[in-house]
C-alpha cells in the first residue's frame, strides 16, 4: 500500500492512503481498521480541536471544491460542514434547540426496531426547511456493540414526511451504556412541509449494528 502521509489525533494515528482512496486509523495496540472511505482523491488531511479536515487533490479529484469535513472522533457526517450545506446529517449530544415560540415533539416509548436498544426522541422539532431528531439510546442487549449506520423515519398522521439514513463508524456502546444523537433532516430530505402541531406524529429509527465478541482470558 502506498501513503501520502501519517498523522495523530488522540491515541491513534492515521494513515492517507495515495493508492485505494482510504484513510486507515491505528491504535496503540498496532491494530488497524478502515477510518474513512474518501471517495475522491485527496493530497492530505488535517486535525482540528474537533473536526478532520480531507484537502483535495485539485488536479484530479472531479470537484476542485470538494473539501470533506468530518467529526474527528466519530467520523461522522459528510462534506463541508453538511447540514449547512443542505445535506442530512448525525451528530453526538445535543447541538440544537427549537425556536422560540415553536413546540417540539418527544416520547418516553421506545421508537426503534429493536428491541434490546430502546431509543426515545428527547425532542423533535423544525428549523428552517430541516427537521431535527434528538434522541438517547440505551444498550440493553447482553453484549458491547458498534453501532453502523441509522434509517430515522418520521411520519404525519400515518403518511412518511421525512426521511434519513446513514453510517456510523462504529460508534461504541457498551452493556446499559447511554447514548445521545441528534439527527438533521435536510430540507432535501423533508418530502412534505409540516410542523409538529399539524397533526398525530410518530418517528421511527431503524439502527443496525455489530455484536463485540467478549475477550477471553488465555
Amino acid at each position: 500500500m502506498r501513503n501520502r502521509s501519517l498523522y495523530k489525533f488522540g491515541d491513534k494515528f492515521y494513515c492517507l492512503s495515495s493508492f485505494n482512496r482510504y484513510v486507515y486509523s491505528m491504535d496503540k495496540t498496532g491494530s488497524t481498521r478502515l477510518a474513512l472511505i474518501c471517495g475522491g482523491v485527496y493530497d492530505s488531511l488535517n486535525f482540528t480541536a474537533d473536526k478532520l479536515v480531507l484537502i483535495p487533490n485539485t488536479l484530479t479529484t472531479s470537484n476542485p471544491n470538494e473539501l470533506k469535513v468530518y467529526n474527528a472522533k466519530s467520523l461522522a457526517a459528510r462534506a463541508l460542514y453538511g447540514d449547512w450545506l443542505g445535506q442530512s446529517v448525525y451528530y453526538t449530544g445535543a447541538r440544537f434547540v427549537p425556536e422560540e415560540g415553536k413546540g417540539f415533539y418527544s416520547t418516553t416509548e421506545s421508537v426503534s426496531t429493536v428491541s434490546n436498544l430502546p431509543i426515545t426522541v428527547t425532542k423533535a422539532f423544525s428549523r428552517g426547511s430541516d427537521f431535527i431528531v434528538q434522541t438517547k439510546y440505551t444498550n440493553q442487549l447482553d453484549s458491547e456493540i458498534l453501532l453502523r449506520s441509522y434509517i430515522v423515519k418520521v411520519y404525519l398522521n400515518g403518511q412518511l414526511v421525512a426521511y434519513d439514513l446513514n453510517r456510523m463508524v462504529g460508534i461504541n456502546m457498551r452493556v446499559n451504556d447511554i447514548e445521545t444523537f441528534t439527527f438533521v433532516i435536510a430540507g432535501s430530505d423533508v418530502l412534505t412541509n409540516f410542523e409538529v402541531g399539524d397533526g398525530d406524529l410518530s418517528i421511527e429509527v431503524v439502527p443496525t449494528f455489530d455484536i463485540v465478541p467478549p475477550e477471553t482470558k488465555a
